[in-house]
């Protein structure tokens, strides 16, 4: 795919290029082809996706490193300000320190993603040749320039009481006790703590959340480690942090427009059609990346020292 990029290319061509005799290429052309990843014209193949190069990111980096000082500034004032507000409010975890500033400015980050998409959707995502719909982009750099690491938005529950949110910026590595998401698979166990649930007797997904710190366990009771708010609570907070997740949109429409721009020039010309989905993809949330680390860098917000889940919190209706 890197090699067929920029320039179409024979199979002879990719062969030597990549030092892959002709029978084994020729299967792995196939399979890329019927996947819709390479396209063929005549005898020549080239790559049908938008590859987010190192050079790319790096010149995109050097172009947007402006914007985000000022949004940074005014977002981290206001939701200051609004704390002893929110502390008046009824959840488990208003009387969190520090952690409790993290949640509220990651709260308004995730909300102004959402703000953020629907004044400036995505297309529609296209139907994809080996089934479901969606969009298909790469990297050359192993993530290397990668500054958010993943979302689960809502995690509910089967029967539809309670949902968790979990947020995993590069930033907070040092104090997060898992280094990819594992906690889809334990969503049963993180609601019954949302829920304030009975413990379900000995089960590896209770047990793994126990040590680790997310769910605590005290008289038979679960209870999540992190904050957990009533519906018409949550909502409260969403209305206190709404001028904030404003400013939050504004930043993540200007990074993904200068993104779009700057990706056209990097791209061949039979992907650029794709690069103003892909830019809303990757650098809204990587803008909400950037923020967290301004605030870091800034010593305004503080890593704990010791492991512990930040940037997840619960609500339960």
């Amino acid at each position: 795919l890197l090699a067929a990029y920029y320039v179409p290319m024979t199979a002879e061509e990719l062969s030597v290029e990549l030092g892959v005799s002709m029978p084994y290429l020729e299967d792995e052309l196939e399979i890329l082809m019927s996947a819709g990843l390479l396209t063929r014209n005549g005898s020549k193949y080239q790559t049908n996706l938008v590859i987010l190069t190192d050079d790319y990111e790096k010149e995109f980096v050097k172009t947007t490193e402006d914007v985000y000082p000022k949004a940074a500034g005014t977002i981290f004032e206001a939701a200051e300000k609004l704390l002893p507000q929110v502390r008046k409010l009824d959840f488990h975890g208003s009387d969190y320190d520090n952690r409790l500033l993290f949640a509220l400015l990651n709260i308004a980050l995730i909300k102004g993603y959402q703000l953020a998409n629907e004044k400036s959707p995505l297309g529609e995502p296209k139907r994809l040749p080996l089934g479901c719909s969606g969009w298909v982009f790469g990297y050359d750099n192993d993530y290397a320039n990668h500054h958010f690491y993943g979302i689960m938005m809502e995690c509910w529950n089967r029967e539809g009481s309670a949902y968790f949110s979990v947020e995993n910026y590069r930033v907070i590595s040092p104090c997060q006790r898992y280094d990819e998401f594992v906690l889809g698979t334990k969503s049963r166990v993180m609601c019954d703590a949302v829920l304030e649930r009975a413990e379900a007797g000995e089960n590896e997904e209770q047990s793994w959340l126990v040590e680790n710190g997310f769910v605590l366990c005290k008289d038979g009771i679960l209870s999540a480690n992190f904050p957990v708010f009533r519906s018409d609570v949550f909502a409260e907070v969403c209305a206190l942090l709404a001028p904030i997740s404003e400013t939050a949109a504004v930043c993540m429409l200007e990074i993904s427009d200068e993104a779009e721009r700057v990706l056209k020039e990097h791209v061949p010309s039979t992907v650029k059609d794709q690069c103003g989905d892909i830019a809303k993809i990757h650098h809204r949330l990587d803008a909400a990346a950037f923020l967290m680390e301004t605030w870091i860098a800034d010593g305004k917000l503080v890593l704990p020292a010791e492991k512990i889940p930040l940037c997840v919190w619960g609500v339960r209706k």
